[in-house]
């Protein structure tokens, strides 16, 4: 069982070599395993690296459930801010499937400032857990945000209940809000 494992995270990775090298390039936070499987749903996702942003600002959350549809969330602003979401067929846990849905929509203004206000109480936030939690069954919370001036990165493993990220949560649950996507909030985990 563990040479059929090892064989899937190899051919998983090896799979993955040549977008790994776009996503994720401003972080040494994660291992070449999380490289290879956050890469592979946002290329699924048709999604672009944030890093190479032409907007003022952008934003993504990438939500990885195991056993349900990949979900990636991402904001680009200059003058205006503008949402798009998107969902793909298969399990974050698994394979990502292809792109199931994608909706692009213009924030009102007030959805910007709340968007700008939220992301202020996160700024700079460097989480650190009291212990390394880890699962097997969950969802990784991946949030980043790009401007002209920085780069952050926040990769958080089904982190609802925990105290020390509730601004990181609320970031996070205000992009899934506003995205329009239908999510039953059983399986918001």
């Amino acid at each position: 069982m563990k040479l059929v494992v090892s064989l899937f995270f190899c051919l998983c990775i090896s799979g993955c070599k040549s977008i790994n090298a776009e996503y994720f390039s401003e972080t040494s936070e994660l291992n070449e395993f999380e490289i290879a499987w956050f890469s592979k749903h946002l290329y699924a996702a048709k999604e672009s690296p944030l890093n190479e942003t032409k907007y003022a600002e952008s934003y993504r959350f990438t939500w990885l459930r195991t056993f349900h549809a990949p979900v990636v969330i991402r904001i680009d602003c200059d003058k205006k801010c503008t949402l798009e979401s998107k969902k793909l067929s298969g399990a974050g846990g698994y394979e990502p499937g292809k792109l199931e849905s994608n909706k692009r929509f213009e924030l009102t203004e007030n959805q910007s400032n709340q968007l700008r206000s939220l992301f202020e109480r996160i700024d700079g936030w460097n989480f650190k857990p009291d212990e390394e939690i880890i699962g097997m069954d969950g969802s990784q919370w991946i949030f980043e945000y790009s401007s002209s001036l920085s780069y952050q990165f926040w990769n958080i493993w089904s982190p609802s209940g925990r105290k020390r990220a509730e601004d990181y949560v609320s970031m996070c649950l205000f992009l899934l809000d506003n995205s329009k996507l239908k999510i039953d909030e059983n399986y918001i985990y």
